[in-house]
This record gives structure tokens, sequence and C-alpha cells, in this order.
């Protein structure tokens, strides 16, 4: 079983990913199609990881290298997941849905996923957004 890690994550929402670059360790040269397989496995799990609310699923997938921009600053892993593990509990309702997913493999370790996405999210208590 390989294991992949999410190394970019573009998205004013955390957890929500418009633009994924992952990170392939196994993937076997000279095989695209399984690599092109691996990563939409991947990006599905991801995403079913945030259907779940499951923050320790999320931060599983987040590199050592991840960082994050949002609203003009530079967000640190640790920032990243501190967010994730502090607002996944306070989350009382989430729709997303994803289209349109493209995977540009960039070389034999490494591909970038595109997406459509709309998503609305309700905080216990508070607004939706």
């Amino acid at each position: 079983m390989s294991t992949i890690r999410i190394a970019l994550l573009a998205r004013l929402v955390p957890c929500l990913p418009l633009l994924v670059l992952l990170g392939c360790n196994s993937i076997q040269p000279g095989d695209p199609g399984n690599a092109e397989a691996e990563v939409r496995a991947a990006v599905e799990a991801f995403h079913q990881a945030e259907i779940r609310r499951d923050a320790e699923a999320l931060v599983s997938f987040l590199d050592a290298e991840f960082y994050m921009y949002g609203d003009g600053e530079r967000a640190s892993r640790e920032e990243v997941v501190e967010r994730i593990r502090t607002s996944m509990p306070t989350i009382e309702n989430f729709e997303t849905e994803w289209s349109d997913i493209e995977v540009t493999l960039l070389g034999p370790a490494h591909a970038l996923v595109s997406m459509i996405f709309r998503d609305a999210i309700t905080e216990r208590g508070g607004p939706t957004f």
C-alpha cells in the first residue's frame, strides 16, 4: 500500500481543497494509468474524510512540508492542523459536491489535482458559509 500526502492546499476554508499537489511515493515509473488511479483514490479518501468531518483522517494527509495561503497569509502545517482539529467539532452540517476532477501527472512522484467544488458549512449555533 502506498502513502499519499497532500503537500499543498490552497483554500480559504481549511480542509477543502481547491488545488492539491499530491506526492505519491510508490508509483512505478512508466505506469501513468496506475499513478492517476492512485491519485484519484487519495483525493476520494480525502473527500470522504471531509464528509465524515474526521479531523485526524484529514490531518493524516498533510505532508510535513504542507502550508497554505488564505487571506494573503501563509499558514504552517502546525497552524492548519490546529484549525482543522478545532473547527471540525464545531461543524453541525457539511454539504459538499466535487466535480470535474482533473489529474495532471507532473512526474513519477507528483500530480496536480484541480476540481470544481461547492460547499455549505453550518457551524453549531452559527452561520452558514
